[in-house]
């Protein structure tokens, strides 16, 4: 085994822990601060103590169900939907298609749905598929 290998496992061993670390943590953090990411409008969970929130943030084959990501998930859902949506009432038009390109770049637009633009736009401003909505916007920067 040549050093060049041996940097190479130590660099793949090194990105594999800093991730799991950085996983822990935000499980951690979910449970030990829940008013950080809560949805706004929502009584937060009650703070755990600090053995549970140690004990879920082993859990390492649990995602993190109320992070940074699902907080940006909405913001971006709401400035994308259509003002009968919850927290979309006062986006502007120019802001509302400026957030919907931003579903195209995710590759979350009409033609990864196989709707047309309309039938797309549509689903967005159904409050039946908001929660679909903000889970698919959160998954998408992890899927690239």
């Amino acid at each position: 085994m040549g050093p060049r290998r041996g940097r190479g496992r130590g660099l793949v061993l090194g990105v594999t822990l800093y991730k799991a670390l950085r996983a822990a943590t935000k499980r951690y953090e979910e449970k030990r601060h829940p008013e950080r990411w809560a949805p706004a409008g929502k009584d937060p969970a009650e703070a755990a103590s600090r053995d549970e929130s140690l004990k879920h943030a082993l859990k390492f084959w649990k995602k993190v169900s109320q992070g940074e990501r699902q907080a940006m998930a909405r913001e971006i859902y709401a400035l994308a939907a259509g003002p009968g949506i919850p927290g979309s009432g006062g986006t502007t038009a120019e802001m509302r298609e400026s957030a919907r390109a931003l579903l195209i770049a995710l590759k979350s637009g009409p033609a990864q749905h196989k709707l047309e633009p309309e039938a797309w736009a549509d689903t967005l401003d159904d409050p039946a598929k908001s929660a679909g909505w903000i889970k698919e916007i959160a998954e998408q920067p992890a899927s690239g």
